[in-house]
């Protein structure tokens, strides 16, 4: 009787631990914590760094990661553009120079502007009161006593004191006499003005009388 007694204690010992381990089990590990993320700084590009995830504990969920950083702004925007002007203009008599975007004065030219630049004097002829020159353009511009109409103004009397252009004609060389001028034009035509009292404007014309403001073509020889 006593050992039946003491085998079914041993077996109900053995039960208790075999039941414990079957509905009970170990307990759990305890969960990770969560990762916690850098949030990247404004402006820059890219992305921040991720937080680690928690490792998982036995029978415990595993922490997630922390979020990224945000991404960069975008850059500034386009640039203007430049002003509207460039090289250099005559205005009147004096260039203008491009600086900066605007137009600022430039060098004041004696005897005119020509697409930006000063004209330059290529020839100077002299007579007995008056004086012409030609220009780098061709032009022809004379000034001084006008009583034959040398200067190439139609009118009689004051001298002319500051350089007047002698129409549009131009010249590739030029000449002057005692009051009367000539010049050769860009076609090897011969033009003469002025004085022409004794025939020496070649247009088949003479007499005290005589003179011409506009340049004549010289008259074919026979």
């Amino acid at each position: 009787m006593l050992l039946s007694w003491l085998c079914l204690c041993v077996v109900m010992a053995g039960c208790e631990e075999n039941f414990n381990d079957v509905y009970l089990g170990p307990q759990g590990g305890k969960g990770g914590e969560a990762g916690s993320g850098t949030s990247g700084q404004a402006g820059e590009a890219g992305a921040g760094t991720s937080g680690q995830s928690g490792e998982a504990g036995s029978g415990g969920a595993s922490g997630e990661g922390g979020a990224g950083g945000a991404a960069g702004e975008a850059g500034g925007g386009q640039g203007g553009t430049g002003g509207g002007c460039s090289g250099a203009r005559c205005n009147g008599a004096q260039v203008e120079i491009c600086e900066g975007g605007e137009w600022v004065p430039g060098p004041f030219c004696q005897l005119g502007c020509n697409e930006g630049a000063c004209e330059k004097v290529d020839e100077v002829a002299a007579g007995e009161g008056h004086t012409c020159v030609r220009m780098s353009s061709g032009s022809v511009r004379c000034w001084g006593a006008n009583g034959q109409q040398q200067v190439g103004i139609n009118s009689l009397g004051e001298p002319v004191l500051k350089p007047r252009e002698l129409g549009e004609v131009k010249a590739r060389v030029l000449r002057s006499g005692w009051r009367h001028s000539c010049l050769i034009d860009p076609e090897d035509q011969v033009r003469c003005w002025g004085d022409g009292s004794q025939g020496q404007l070649g247009d088949g014309s003479s007499g005290a009388a005589v003179s011409k403001a506009v340049p004549q073509l010289v008259a074919t020889s026979k």
